[in-house]
């Protein structure tokens, strides 16, 4: 009963959030309409409002928000404010920040972040690459003729080089403690076409790799001595990747207008996992399958579009992200993974599966859905306040009622709803902060209500 009280409390939050912004957009005396039909003229006595200089943003109902990339003048407290345009094919920046949890999750209550970010799209090639030392991703792209191109890309994944032990339902399972990662090479072939509005990151792309992987595997001091270690073992398969995206962004590169899809399906092939059966005497929490292959598919779709009868300044955001395998086939190290991380907003970032304020990959799951509904308002040019509404729903490892050891983990069907506010704004030295708070109804704090905050600083380099 206390579980559906908090759940209730947190989805009748976000529904008077949209509601409120709702009754907003159907009175006409909220904003004036931006249908283009021009004002009657004022009466001869009446003091004539003198048209903007160049140099001024016109008034809210013809109010326009500067884009991503384009050059912008404004008043600020009275003082001329200039945007300079800027390239944003070539965008290099890092980012610190760190996250928190109250109450903690599985005994964590803070993480700090840290990585390197570079973009750079030319004629004939395009580079991007993430890097933040133990998680690394780079992708290189040539065209050979347009529209195909040829594609290499790296990865790896090394967080739990120490060890690492799942936490489920707000309990730390020490004895899963377990020393894992991998790195992996994908090589292949792609079509890429550009789509209006034509900015670099509005395209279609269809790309084909076949991927060849490395997964290790070892135990720490906190193993327990009757956990099955899986062999290391080399995996590869195919991968199709589809990403379309015609979204306009603006000044803070945050979705303005438009639409983003994108799917994946795989095909993995471990060559010893047919090894991996647990002897008499070892367990294995969360085997399902020790069959060495296993398919996976994942989707997603945003559309962020204006609001009726509101200013250019208020923006509605819906975004679905939707994976599936098929029942009994994922385990512990091929399974979904979704934690938190900020509301995504580039176009390689989209296909992120996120959950607000969860720890980073703390759900293992088998096939899930989340759906969230964002209102974002301009509060300044440079300032955006984030309100967002996210469900989830999905079949995951979990802990079975009143269970607080791995001998109760069980992959079972689990619902969470999480409000979100935030706030993106520009700052001194050509940067960025990014702050957010996470009221969760349960899901990651077993039934409890949960608390996460964010702050990240994002500096171009």
């Amino acid at each position: 009963m206390r579980r559906r009280a908090i759940e209730a409390t947190v989805i009748l939050s976000c529904l008077i959030v949209l509601a409120s912004t709702a009754s907003r957009a159907a009175d006409p005396a909220a904003a004036a309409p931006d249908d283009g039909v021009p004002a009657p003229a004022a009466p001869k006595d009446d003091v004539v409002i003198p048209e903007p200089s160049k140099n001024e943003q016109p008034i809210d109902g013809d109010h326009e928000t500067p884009k991503a990339g384009e050059a912008f003048e404004t008043h600020l407290l009275g003082q001329p404010v200039e945007v300079e345009p800027r390239d944003r094919s070539n965008t290099m920046a890092v980012v610190l920040g760190a996250a928190l949890w109250d109450p903690s999750i599985g005994g964590t209550s803070a993480v700090p972040m840290a990585s390197f970010y570079y973009r750079d799209i030319g004629i004939e090639d395009r580079i991007r690459a993430q890097v933040s030392g133990l998680v690394n991703g780079i992708e290189y792209a040539h065209r050979t003729g347009r529209p195909s191109e040829l594609i290499a890309r790296l990865e790896n994944d090394h967080r739990r080089v120490f060890g690492d032990s799942e936490i489920l339902d707000d309990v730390k399972l020490e004895d899963t403690d377990l020393r894992w990662g991998g790195d992996s090479l994908w090589l292949g072939t792609g079509w890429q076409l550009p789509l209006k509005p034509f900015a670099i990151d509005n395209d279609l792309r269809l790309q084909l790799f076949y991927r060849v992987g490395h997964l290790y595997f070892g135990h720490t001091d906190d193993t327990a001595p009757d956990l099955a270690i899986p062999p290391s073992t080399i995996e590869h398969g195919p991968w199709l990747r589809l990403r379309i995206d015609t979204i306009q962004r603006n000044l803070l590169e945050l979705p303005h207008n438009g639409v983003a899809i994108g799917a994946d399906a795989s095909l993995t092939f471990r060559d010893r996992w047919d090894q991996f059966r647990p002897e008499p005497g070892e367990r294995d929490p969360f085997v399902q399958d020790v069959e060495p292959r296993h398919w996976k598919s994942s989707s997603y779709a945003v559309v962020t579009s204006p609001i009726p009868y509101l200013s250019e300044r208020h923006r509605i955001e819906f975004q679905v992200n939707g994976a599936w395998a098929p029942a009994g086939t994922l385990d512990r190290y091929s399974a979904f993974r979704l934690g938190g991380g900020p509301l995504p907003k580039e176009s390689a970032d989209l296909s992120r599966e996120s959950y607000p304020g969860a720890l980073f990959d703390q759900f293992i799951a088998e096939h899930y859905a989340t759906v969230s509904l964002e209102y974002r308002v301009e509060l300044l040019f440079f300032v955006y306040l984030h309100l967002r509404c996210t469900v989830f729903h999905g079949t995951m490892a979990s802990l079975s009622e009143g269970g607080e050891a791995s001998d109760d983990v069980r992959w079972r069907g689990r619902n969470g709803q999480v409000l979100t506010t935030a706030l993106t704004t520009g700052f001194p030295w050509d940067s960025s902060l990014y702050l957010e708070y996470d009221l969760d109804s349960g899901l990651l704090q077993d039934g409890d209500l949960g608390h996460a905050f964010m702050l990240l600083w994002s500096k171009s380099l």
